[in-house]
């Protein structure tokens, strides 16, 4: 028993350290941090579903690929007959 309250005295000694050295300010920025990265996730979520709700991904894929492959056709007149 005698070796956990030692432990805990070191624990507890560890912090008054740490507060005449004016360390416990390096804890506050985790106040700061979480809230914020709380905000952009529901920021990107946010925006996921209004890109998918505005019809950013709608759309037939396979159309858009056959205008690439299809190209311009040619034309009656440019067609040179030999012969």
């Amino acid at each position: 028993m005698d070796r956990r309250i030692r432990y805990v005295h070191q624990l507890i000694g560890s912090c008054h350290k740490r507060r005449a050295l004016g360390m416990e300010a390096n804890m506050t920025i985790v106040l700061l941090l979480i809230p914020l990265g709380l905000v952009l996730v529901a920021v990107a979520a946010w925006a996921l579903f209004w890109a998918v709700d505005s019809g950013q991904y709608d759309g037939d894929v396979e159309a858009q690929g056959l205008i690439a492959v299809e190209g311009d056709e040619p034309s009656s007149s440019s067609v040179v007959h030999s012969g």
